[in-house]
């Protein structure tokens, strides 16, 4: 049998990777000696009804040289160990892949080149979702003098996604304070557009808590570099 991630559901990791395993036991007649290399791949269901996927980070993993460990006899353990990226497609539920799952293949070789193949069982565990992003830098007004103004958006930020989902974008604001005084939420305004040029008087009035929704189902990324 091959066992993916111990048939516990994967959860992947806010920017980075996470490393998800694969197991099987490979048995050679001729002693394990014989055996000469085992090959494994990671891929979404939905993705190929083999395991011949075309090799991508949200999709499809591919470790070319698996571990081979307490060998005896005629058998080896075989450990498949795959970086998965955070934006690998969730297939739980509420997902636009939740009627699949992800799945592991396993082949092993010997000395002859003959080989043989296994898969880890249907329905195996899901890839979670996972709705996270960062901001970043944090919005510095500068400074004034009594009577300037700026004319455009001069102070910008980026949101990014840290995870494999789509999300809603809702901004909301609080009063700025300095002691006593303060400039009510009203009296700031923001754009989502060309940020950086864009007239302040055609910005768009902050709100206060729950704020307003400006993108709605933003994509999920599907790369490190979106």
């Amino acid at each position: 049998s091959v066992t993916l991630n111990g048939s516990n559901n994967i959860t992947v990791t806010e920017s980075t990777t996470s490393i998800v395993t694969v197991t099987t036991t490979v048995t050679d007649l001729a002693g394990y000696a014989d055996i000469t290399n085992v090959t494994g791949k990671l891929y979404r269901s939905g993705v190929t009804s083999t395991y011949n996927c075309t090799l991508d980070n949200n999709n499809c993993y591919q470790n070319t040289n698996c571990q081979l460990s307490n060998c005896s006899g005629n058998t080896c353990d075989a450990t498949c160990s795959f970086n998965v990226q955070y934006h690998a497609d969730p297939t739980d539920s509420n997902t636009p892949w939740s009627a699949e799952y992800w799945r592991a293949w396993i082949q092993g070789k010997d000395s002859l080149d003959q080989t043989n193949t296994n898969l880890s069982a249907a329905n195996a565990p899901d890839i979670l979702s996972l709705l996270s992003f960062k901001v970043s830098p944090s919005i510095g007004y500068g400074t004034l003098s009594p009577g300037e103004s700026e004319t455009y958006f001069s102070r910008a930020t980026t949101v990014t996604s840290t995870g494999n989902c789509s999300m809603n974008l809702t901004l909301y604001g609080t009063a700025m304070a300095n002691g006593s005084n303060t400039i009510p939420v009203a009296q700031q305004k923001f754009s989502i557009i060309n940020a950086t040029n864009t007239l302040y008087a055609s910005g768009t009035i902050l709100t206060a808590d729950p704020g307003q929704t400006v993108r709605k189902k933003k994509k999920k990324i599907t790369a490190t570099s979106s």
